[in-house]
């Protein structure tokens, strides 16, 4: 949407007003003090992706089991196949949730799921 100074009809710019932590439109004239002060509940731009981890689990490489520098775990067991060793990390955070999401490849199989 563009504004315009109420004084002498010019084009109003943005910029941040840093102390009170809002936008601000200013007139560029140089003998026009015109400021304007965004109003709080005017939303600029939001950018919410919020995607279902679970779904990405294609993504992942069942060779990734082969890595050695992956932390391994023998406490566990596959939901597919019952083999009790697994290579774990953390899955990649894509929600606004804080909780960890940790992937298991089994390394019998290769089947991948999330705990």
């Amino acid at each position: 949407m563009m504004r315009f100074c109420q004084q002498c009809n010019n084009l109003l710019y943005p910029r941040e007003n840093r102390q009170l932590k809002a936008l601000e439109y200013y007139c560029k004239q140089n003998d026009c003090p015109y400021t304007e002060i965004n109003l709080p509940s005017t939303c600029v731009f939001v950018n919410e992706i919020i995607k279902d981890s679970s779904t990405r689990l294609e993504v992942i490489l069942s060779d990734v089991n082969k890595d050695p520098t992956l932390q391994r775990s023998r406490d566990i067991n596959c939901t597919g196949c019952g083999f009790n060793e697994a290579v774990f990390f953390q899955a990649e955070q894509t929600t606004k949730s804080t909780a960890l999401n940790l992937v298991f490849v089994c390394c019998n199989c290769g089947h991948k799921w999330m705990d």
